[in-house]
């Protein structure tokens, strides 16, 4: 097993970033516990120890921790079928002890929603990491700013860069703060705001960030209420008029040199299917941008964008 205890008062990574975690060996991990956070999603806390469901094998095991690299995602099996697999992004820090947590949408006819459903503590899912399942490393490139475009339970990957850029003691821990001048603009799109996931968390991040995190929500359901503290709330969906209003200044005057060119800005996205097709084309799809998306028009180029 891939996962170290660590050993000192402060977590250890487990891993330097250039291997995948488990090299794409499964183990299967038990879990200790769930929480239902919106009518169709729920989050599962699984041990990082294979006996982890006994709890006083889990105390023993607490200095246990995942530490995958950022950001990365795991694959994910039902112990008697790893050919259904689905990959699913931590939201728990890589530092966490003897823990992990992963937010799972339950889509009416989705198999592995089920699996998820019918799980009952100690139960075990299966977890590997390959090396496509490897994304941006922190500390991504070290552009100036970074434009995450998110929809649904896309947040996650956001989520674990932001962690790493604006958590407590993550630089401690890292031994590192290289992206400590990195500024993020993340427009975030939900149907209501009962269906904005880690909403309290995003909110502290950008309170905890000194002004370089700007957080979005735009909801699809036409009742936008006031601002929260530390955030924006829009009306209507993410599309190149919600982008380049929000990010104007990043853009268009930041964001360019003096021939107009884009310059020191990446854009993340990650969604459904139709988020990708309106924002920057399929996800599957790495030419060039096609005509008619949202982030062409705006003048970025396909090396501007990661697909997540």
């Amino acid at each position: 097993l891939a996962v170290a205890a660590a050993s000192s008062p402060a977590a250890t990574p487990i891993s330097d970033g250039s291997r995948p975690w488990l090299d794409g060996h499964s183990t299967a991990l038990p879990l200790l516990s769930k929480k239902r956070v919106s009518r169709d999603t729920v989050r599962y806390t699984f041990s990082t120890n294979p006996n982890g469901s006994d709890e006083r094998q889990h105390q023993s095991s607490s200095d246990l921790t995942l530490g995958i690299p950022v950001c990365s995602c795991l694959l994910v099996s039902p112990p008697d079928d790893e050919s259904l697999t689905r990959p699913y992004t931590p939201i728990s820090s890589r530092h966490t002890r003897g823990q992990f947590e992963l937010l799972v949408k339950h889509y009416p006819d989705g198999a592995m929603g089920r699996c998820f459903a019918q799980l009952r503590k100690g139960d075990c899912m299966m977890f590997r990491q390959i090396p496509k399942n490897i994304k941006e490393l922190y500390p991504f490139g070290k552009p100036k700013t970074i434009i995450m475009l998110a929809a649904g339970t896309g947040i996650t990957p956001m989520y674990q860069a932001l962690q790493r850029l604006f958590g407590p003691d993550e630089d401690r821990l890292d031994g590192g703060d290289e992206g400590n001048d990195i500024n993020v603009i993340l427009l975030y799109g939900s149907r209501t705001k009962r269906d904005i996931y880690l909403r309290k968390e995003l909110s502290e991040m950008a309170k905890r960030s000194g002004h370089r995190l700007k957080v979005v929500h735009a909801l699809s359901d036409g009742k936008v209420k006031a601002n929260g503290e530390h955030e924006v709330v829009v009306d209507g969906m993410i599309t190149k008029g919600v982008i380049a209003l929000m990010t104007h200044e990043e853009i268009f005057r930041r964001g360019t040199d003096s021939r107009g060119r884009r310059k020191d800005c990446k854009v993340w996205v990650c969604g459904p299917p139709g988020f990708y097709s309106a924002l920057c084309g399929p996800r599957e799809d790495d030419g060039p941008l096609p005509r008619g998306c949202a982030l062409r028009e705006l003048g970025f180029r396909v090396e501007d964008v990661v697909k997540f």
